[in-house]
């Protein structure tokens, strides 16, 4: 039997593949964070208070996503608009409704900060080619 190496024929197969180990990372590093916190682990304050919050708002934006791509044909990466509108009720239904019913949700303004920089790292993830995503921001000279 002989091994013949497997090639990535574009770039555009080896970025997708990156993203896919990207998101994967992602859940894997969330689940242990709260695997840990159920165990009653103690964690950094910043990744204990934090680092799923940053993590979920990425993937909730990727579920978006894929849910507005395969319904409407609508790419989310390339309105900006409508990524700052999720982040806004994200943060305002777990950060400023939730805590009012609920005793777990507490309100933390680095929350916001937190789901700010999950778009932020969702962007990197989708925006590969970066004259795409500063096209994408409408700068003008």
């Amino acid at each position: 039997m002989k091994l013949v190496p497997i090639y990535v024929n574009s770039i555009e197969q080896l970025t997708y593949k990156t993203k896919i180990i990207s998101y994967l990372l992602l859940i894997v590093c969330s689940t242990i964070i709260l695997l840990l916190q159920y165990q009653g682990i103690k964690l950094y304050p910043i990744i204990n208070n934090y680092c799923n919050d940053f993590i979920s708002m990425t993937l909730t934006l990727k579920i978006c996503s894929l849910i507005l791509k395969k319904l409407y044909g609508f790419i989310l990466v390339d309105n900006i608009g409508y990524m700052l509108i999720i982040w806004l009720y994200y943060g305002f239904v777990f950060e400023i409704i939730f805590p009012f019913w609920y005793t777990r949700y507490t309100f933390d303004f680095f929350d916001f900060i937190a789901y700010f920089l999950g778009l932020i790292l969702f962007l990197i993830l989708e925006c590969y080619d970066y004259k795409k995503m500063f096209k994408m921001w409408n700068f003008h000279r």
